[in-house]
């Protein structure tokens, strides 16, 4: 089965600051990857009043998919770059 022809899987979402580095560590180990915009925490409707009250709710995030084939290496990188 080629990589085009691979399910995609979600290896995360992560904030705009944090997405250069888990991209720069899929390209050099030769993970081919694809990302979207997950915008939905800024329709929630106490954002406004939590930003208000300097609580800093979370805001878009950068969901980033990669093929089935290679999840396993992807999530290692994942948990080097960001260790519990």
């Amino acid at each position: 089965m080629s990589s085009s022809d691979e399910m995609m899987h979600e290896i995360g979402g992560f904030e705009t600051s944090d997405v250069q580095r888990v991209l720069e560590a899929l390209d050099v180990a030769g993970i081919p990857f694809e990302i979207e915009g997950d915008h939905t925490q800024l329709l929630g409707s106490s954002r406004t009043f939590q930003m208000a009250m300097g609580m800093y709710p979370p805001g878009s995030r950068i969901l980033v998919f990669v093929p089935e084939s290679r999840l396993q290496d992807a999530q290692t990188i994942v948990a080097g770059l960001f260790p519990i």
